[in-house]
Order: C-alpha cells, then sequence, then structure tokens
C-alpha cells in the first residue's frame, strides 16, 4: 500500500488535483476548468488518487463530487 501511496504523490497533476481539493469539494468540470486538462486526463487520476484511499466521492443528481478523505 505504501508503494501505491508514494505513486499517487510522485505525480504533480495529482499534486494539483489535491490541492484543488484542499479548496472543497469539486466536480470533475470544476477540476477540468482549474487544471485544463483533458476529461480523460482528469479522470484517470481521480481513479489513482481514490484506489489509494486519498480521496472519496459521492454523486448528487448527475454529478459526482470528489473530496479530501481525511479518515
Amino acid at each position: 500500500m505504501a508503494r501505491l501511496l508514494l505513486k499517487a504523490f510522485s505525480d504533480p497533476l495529482r499534486l494539483q488535483i489535491i490541492d484543488s481539493l484542499s479548496g472543497g469539494d469539486r466536480c470533475v468540470y470544476d477540476l477540468i476548468n482549474e487544471i485544463e486538462l483533458a476529461h480523460s486526463k482528469i479522470s484517470f487520476n481521480l481513479k489513482v488518487l481514490e484506489d489509494v484511499g486519498l480521496i472519496t466521492d459521492r454523486q448528487t443528481g448527475r454529478w459526482v463530487y470528489y473530496q479530501l478523505n481525511f479518515d
């Protein structure tokens, strides 16, 4: 698990996502506008962060919001 966690922190894009989420919940489209990258790149990196437990998501209607996981 430590190896996956280090891998998650080793990517500058993932660090940008974490920084953005430190300001509160964001949906993918918020992150696309803030980081200015393609949906597919943002979604892939959100999945990596979620798989190692750094972030969680919640669905509200059609939107999925991501937040940092403090558990």
